[in-house]
């Protein structure tokens, strides 16, 4: 029997059309509402019509073996949601047939099938990629040169670099592909000329930019180049004054737009003139935000702050504010009890001010997630990634989601897209490691992680990873080898996986001289409960790290979001304790 090859990205049939990429189902062109395990049921049959798919396949492409599932219940309702998504009948069906006590299949005659390209990433051979239908346009915007003769000037010109990216990322993403922001400012004053970069990046267009600052005023000069030929396709001078520099952004992707011939996916309003103080302190946030350090963090809540004091309708700095907030959750720097509410707040601040930011959408669903409402992190995930299908970090977020609740091939996929958009971005190449690793093919993971490393062999979570999955396969050394290097010296997080992979490797007296210092520090500072009880797991005393893991969930420790699929909890997983962990979270039965 012929299949339908996974490769395929939108299908159709009868009058309705499956997008896999951006996870849609339409009818008659409008979107119909499916919830995300009846969708993922659709694309499985799709994959082999007028096949029969059995109830163990389907269990085990759904839920992992790792997931608490009632998978008579789970199955049934997905397939009785997909059949109402569809119109469908199961007395009389047109789409999906139930064969009892064996499984399901596709009935439907697919009546179109387009395929997808290659994604180009340099140092490796082409390979598919499932994130870019082959007539995709792929673009990718080279950092805005600062003319204005201050290097100070910098975080101004790298703001408009990222926002004419996310502007050009939320046009019609069937039809454009824009490469994000980590990879494009790997090119800042770059010597290689366009049909070079093109080559590398696999991209159809470069747009380079410009940016002369005087004062209040700015001149942005932007023109688009065809990467085959070299060829000039648009260009244009923009005079303005600041505060409307990042509206001219919206103008720029709107005329990228017309000259490529991608049709808008919505309708906007536009931002219109800007507070100069405002935009002035959103730009120098974004600027610290992406330094990724704590102190990057602290600075960026204080430009966000003030963009926010000097604007209140505008909604971007809330954005920034809650992801500024959730890492320094995240890295330990502020607790759970005293961040989350901050995060919560500015994330729905955001969405307040506007429905379509997709990056508001993105840092709701990603605060949800940390609440352990499932249902509500993944809806705002889909409709972030809806918002703007470029948005690496949107991709790379909801993979961390998919693997939380065991849906581990999907969340390789997502994570597989966020690097095909970012391909010189360390962070989206070593994210595809923590994926593997949570679902436990460590071999995979650390092979992935060494690619990470030719990136940028100092990145502290390359490490981190490989000292989690050399771990896991026995090899202590080696593991207590990247641990030391995990993170900032005498960071919690370093001391952590150093105490751990001591322990594993039978340093005990190391292991306990590491946590006394971790006991040490918690009289003055915050160190979660979470990290403590990992580290008496690997000592083999499994009452205290119990202990500890409840005073994790009164914390509301960040970690709990992996409570289901790290490894490194497999010693408590028997315990009665634990299960009922595992069901306050909500991960008992997803």
């Amino acid at each position: 029997m012929e299949h339908t090859p996974s490769r395929f990205q939108c299908l159709v049939f009868d009058n309705f059309e499956v997008d896999l990429r951006a996870r849609e189902l339409r009818k008659n062109g409008r979107k119909v509402r499916i919830q995300s395990l009846p969708f993922q049921l659709l694309r499985f049959l799709l994959e082999r019509p007028n096949e029969v798919v059995t109830r163990e396949e389907v269990s085990r492409r759904l839920w992992s073996e790792e997931t608490f599932v009632d998978f008579d219940h789970s199955m049934g309702t997905a397939v009785n949601k997909l059949r109402e998504a569809l119109g469908d009948s199961a007395q009389k069906p047109r789409y999906v047939e139930t064969l009892p006590r064996l499984g399901y299949r596709f009935i439907g005659k697919i009546k179109q099938a387009r395929s997808e390209g290659q994604v180009s990433v340099p140092g490796r051979q082409s390979e598919p990629s499932a994130e870019r239908p082959s007539q995709t346009v792929m673009l990718a915007v080279l950092p805005f040169q600062n003319f204005s003769g201050d290097p100070a000037q910098d975080y101004f010109t790298d703001g408009l670099t990222e926002e004419m990216i996310a502007q050009l990322g939320r046009l019609n993403g069937n039809q454009l592909g824009v490469i994000a922001r980590t990879t494009s400012m790997a090119y800042k004053h770059t010597s290689k000329d366009i049909g070079q970069i093109g080559r590398e990046l696999a991209v159809d267009y470069v747009l380079e930019s410009s940016v002369r600052r005087e004062g209040d005023q700015v001149r942005i000069t932007v023109q688009l180049i065809r990467v085959k030929n070299q060829a000039h396709v648009w260009a244009n001078n923009y005079d303005r004054e600041v505060r409307d520099s990042i509206a001219v952004q919206e103008e720029v992707a709107r005329a990228v737009a017309q000259q490529i011939d991608v049709s808008l996916s919505r309708t906007e309003a536009g931002k219109g003139t800007l507070n100069p103080t405002a935009n002035e302190a959103y730009l120098r946030g974004r600027f610290f935000l992406n330094q990724f350090t704590q102190d990057g963090y602290t600075q960026a809540t204080s430009y966000f702050k003030r963009a926010i004091e000097a604007d209140p309708k505008f909604a971007p700095p809330y954005a920034g504010l809650s992801e500024a907030y959730s890492f320094l959750v995240i890295t330990n720097n502020i607790s759970p009890h005293d961040g989350w509410p901050k995060v919560r707040d500015a994330a729905q601040k955001a969405v307040e001010m506007d429905g379509d930011l997709s990056e508001g959408r993105l840092n709701l669903a990603h605060f949800r997630m940390h609440m352990w409402d499932w249902k509500g992190a993944e809806a705002d995930f889909e409709r972030a990634i809806a918002l703007n299908p470029n948005s690496e970090k949107a991709h790379r977020w909801h993979a961390a989601y998919l693997s939380s609740v065991g849906r581990h091939r999907e969340a390789i996929e997502e994570v597989t897209v966020s690097r095909g958009l970012d391909p010189l971005s360390s962070i989206a190449n070593m994210e595809i490691a923590r994926e593997l690793y949570y679902a436990r093919q460590y071999e995979r993971a650390i092979e992935e992680a060494h690619k990470a490393e030719l990136l940028d062999p100092h990145y502290a979570r390359v490490h981190f990873w490989l000292g989690r999955a050399y771990a896991q396969i026995g090899k202590h050394s080696e593991a207590l080898a990247r641990a030391e290097r995990a993170g900032p010296p005498d960071s919690v997080l370093r001391l952590t996986e150093m105490a751990y992979a001591s322990a594993r490797a039978g340093k005990i007296s190391q292991c306990a001289a590491l946590l006394g210092t971790l006991q040490e520090r918690a009289k003055r500072e915050y160190v979660p409960a979470y990290d403590f009880a990992v580290i008496h797991i690997a000592l083999g005393e499994n009452d205290a790290a119990l202990e500890y893991m409840q005073k994790a969930y009164d914390e509301h420790a960040w970690a709990l979001i992996v409570l289901a699929v790290e490894p490194r909890l497999d010693p408590l997983r028997s315990a009665l304790s634990f299960q009922r962990l595992l069901g306050k979270v909500g991960l008992q039965r997803l």
